[in-house]
């Protein structure tokens, strides 16, 4: 409910997002949706009821369908073409980093310090990055590009790299959210190195794809991510030991790097330059 609740509000914001990016402008967007999830990560902790918690959760998708897809187009707008693969996979690095860190750190922070504690940091991390969003050089639209941009919320060009990514994201949402009751079930309590070896495989492979995919296009990397997802799924079917769990950390991490910052560079790169807010959100809704 939680992972549900959230992921349907981005789904009904981004196309509004996308919109309004190209329409009004990237620096506005941006500050409202990071603002909006330091102000919902506090109230986790001003309401501990089930019910209203639920609801708060609804508007921190809100914020998070907001914030992720200005940043990206943000991204879009800054990278210089002739490295916009290795710039995007710097750029996603930052967040799929983030996101294969936290889980430990929060259950950490959880134990160490309760919900205060990590309502808290939460919070506190989006305040930092409110912070940092005032010293970005944001691209301004132009009035001849907005009046220009269409009114669909969806940007066609980008609609095959997200369809790829759809089936993708099924297997990371699910390795995210049951990794832990999985290791459970085989006997394994200290999964947490799971996600840092899944992240440390990111860091070191992504660079490396995003230069692959200026040099040689955009198959060079996709291809073998694709191969490297599918054989890390079976690694996990199979798994029965730590050793092998890790193993297919690397081999997820390595596939999900190259395949997912390949992907969402050419659902940007193949749109037009007035539609890359509507391009953005239609990666990120897939």
């Amino acid at each position: 409910w939680l992972i549900g609740f959230a992921t349907i509000a981005a789904l009904i914001i981004r196309p509004f997002s996308g919109i309004a990016l190209d329409k009004l402008g990237r620096k506005g967007v941006l500050l409202i949706g990071i603002g909006a999830i330091a102000i919902v990560t506090l109230a986790y902790m001003w309401f501990p009821v089930v019910g209203i918690i639920l609801t708060i959760r609804f508007l921190h998708g809100f914020g998070w369908g907001i914030a992720s897809t200005a940043s990206n187009t943000v991204a879009s707008d800054v990278i210089p073409k002739s490295r916009f693969g290795e710039g995007m996979g710097f750029f996603s690095l930052s967040s799929s980093l983030a996101m294969a860190l936290a889980p430990g750190l929060g259950l950490w922070a959880l134990s160490a310090f309760q919900i205060t504690g990590l309502t808290l940091l939460s919070a506190g991390f989006g305040v930092a990055a409110l912070i940092l969003a005032f010293f970005i050089r944001y691209h301004k639209v132009e009035p001849q590009s907005a009046s220009r941009a269409k009114l669909s919320p969806y940007e066609r060009a980008s609609l095959k790299p997200t369809a790829i990514m759809f089936f993708i994201s099924a297997s990371y949402g699910s390795i995210t959210g049951f990794i832990s009751l999985y290791a459970v079930a085989r006997g394994i309590s200290n999964i947490g190195i799971f996600f840092m070896v899944f992240a440390a495989a990111m860091l070191i492979s992504r660079p490396f794809f995003g230069r692959l995919i200026d040099r040689h296009g955009f198959s060079a990397a996709v291809y073998p991510g694709l191969i490297l997802l599918i054989a890390a799924l079976l690694v996990l079917h199979l798994a029965a030991a730590l050793p092998l769990f890790l193993l297919a950390a690397v081999l997820y991490g390595v596939g999900f790097g190259a395949t997912q910052s390949s992907l969402q560079t050419m659902s940007v790169h193949q749109a037009p330059k007035h539609r890359l807010g509507a391009a953005n959100a239609t990666f990120f809704t897939g």
